[in-house]
């Protein structure tokens, strides 16, 4: 029974990549005052060895092996914070010590809130009122080119009119694209305001005037109210003999 063994080119290449690899352990291990070498894989999963990191690999996962190539830590490198994360978080700490600074109680927002919405009530009501004074000219221009079709059955209605006509409906179009935009602008205000009131509380969550309890703390349960006792009917008269 012949014994399986290595060809001469096999044993050769074996050998070739032993020695090669001791001779890359040998100068990491040599390089390397400190008796350590770092271990790590670059963009293309190729492992090196060295005593540092190059630029390009430096945020990468990296494991620092003794002078016996054991793993004797392993080095996860923090996550860099995108700059739109890092510019975020600067601009809400800015709007956090803005709303502090303008407010002191959820009361005084709800006040702000009223306010700001006010110039968009009046000129809702302006437009509805400019919206019931088109609709009037309309209807009544309307009336003209009915009683004048009833009286010319074959004659168009006066060009005028009909101009007339057509600028009373562009009018009121217009007039009602102005109200979807002030009822949108309202709500805008309103969604802005509740979001600040919101972070207001989580910010100041022991203020007398938020509804939301304080972290740890209980709501006062609203008191019940005592239900009436109905008057106790009269006894029936007994009659005396």
């Amino acid at each position: 029974m012949r014994t399986p063994c290595l060809s001469i080119t096999k044993l050769l290449a074996l050998t070739s990549l032993v020695l090669a690899c001791n001779q890359v352990w040998a100068e990491a291990g040599a390089s390397n005052k400190g008796g350590r070498i770092i271990k790590w894989v670059d963009e293309k999963g190729i492992t090196h060895y060295g005593d540092s990191l190059p630029v390009q690999d430096a945020n990468r996962n990296n494991s620092v092996l003794n002078n016996q190539g054991l793993v004797v830590k392993r080095n996860q490198p923090a996550i860099a914070v995108k700059p739109e994360e890092d510019k975020a978080s600067v601009d809400q700490q800015r709007h956090d010590r803005a709303l502090l600074a303008a407010y002191s109680s959820g009361q005084d927002i709800d006040s702000a809130r009223d306010r700001n919405l006010q110039p968009d009530e009046t000129a809702i009501k302006e437009l509805e009122q400019r919206m019931s004074i088109a609709q009037a000219r309309m209807d009544a221009n309307k009336k003209l080119a009915d009683d004048y079709i009833k009286r010319q059955r074959k004659k168009p209605i006066p060009s005028d009119l009909n101009q007339e006509l057509q600028n009373n409906s562009t009018e009121i179009a217009q007039i009602k694209q102005q109200i979807a935009q002030r009822q949108q602008s309202m709500e805008a205000t309103r969604q802005r305001y509740e979001n600040d009131k919101r972070r207001f509380v989580e910010l100041n969550p022991h203020d007398p005037n938020s509804p939301v309890a304080a972290p740890g703390e209980i709501a006062a349960p609203v008191p019940a109210s005592k239900p009436v006792s109905a008057a106790p009917a009269p006894k029936p008269a007994t009659s005396k003999r």
